[in-house]
């Protein structure tokens, strides 16, 4: 039968993913509104709150086949080392989960960080010698653009590099199907060859009992004979 671990650790890696791009979404959109009510905010907070709801539950659904694999490993022909494996991927899914659910406990400061900027530049203006020029606004808003470029470059690289391992999970996924695969092919050549001794076995049989009855056939015909 196939195993169910791999089906349901790949709708996981495919929720994390999107997971992991809702949490720094909503870090991002926490730091720039000027409202806990904010509707991207909350559709957001809404949004990945259902995904991890979701993991959670597949990674329950992980537990129980990872004990049934424990209670009968030569069922799906894995190894310790793969058992383990599986045992440290809930593990660490569980540990991800976590920290994403901490980002969502976290109350929303209602943009501290641009307030305190502003205010920084308000008194820098207030106190500079003669000849400053305060920052305008246009000054700001490509400060604030550079910044957010900034932070989206760091973003997509750590999106590139869960997506990394999310294809190593993958590629190791693939191999131990091709290992499995190649177990049940030898498995059903041995079958076969064995179907093919018990057909030569049958055929003989079935030779030998027409041989005997007519050699009974024959045996009775004769003792009709002399009894006549």
């Amino acid at each position: 039968m196939e195993d169910p671990f791999i089906l349901i650790k790949n709708d996981v890696l495919s929720s994390l993913g999107n997971a992991s791009t809702l949490s720094e979404s909503y870090k991002r959109i926490a730091q720039t509104v000027t409202s806990t009510e904010n509707e991207e905010l909350l559709k957001t907070r809404e949004e990945l709150n259902q995904i991890l709801s979701n993991i959670e539950q597949d990674l329950e659904d992980l537990d129980e086949a990872v004990k049934a694999v424990v209670e009968n490993p030569q069922r799906f022909n894995l190894t310790t080392r793969e058992m383990n494996s599986r045992k440290q991927f809930v593990e660490q899914t569980r540990r991800k989960v976590q920290g994403m659910r901490t980002t969502l406990d976290k109350p929303v400061k209602i943009g501290s960080a641009q307030l305190d900027r502003m205010a920084l530049m308000e008194d820098a203006g207030s106190s500079s010698p003669r000849g400053y020029q305060k920052p305008s606004r246009r000054d700001n808003v490509m400060y604030s653009n550079s910044k957010f470029v900034e932070q989206e470059a760091m973003q997509q690289q750590m999106l590139i590099q869960e997506q990394d391992q999310q294809l190593d999970g993958v590629m190791h996924t693939v191999l131990n199907m091709r290992e499995i695969a190649t177990t049940m092919n030898g498995e059903l050549q041995d079958q076969s060859m064995l179907l093919d001794d018990l057909d030569d076995h049958v055929d003989r049989s079935s030779g030998r009992l027409q041989s005997a009855m007519k050699r009974m056939s024959d045996f009775i015909k004769a003792n009709e004979v002399i009894a006549v």
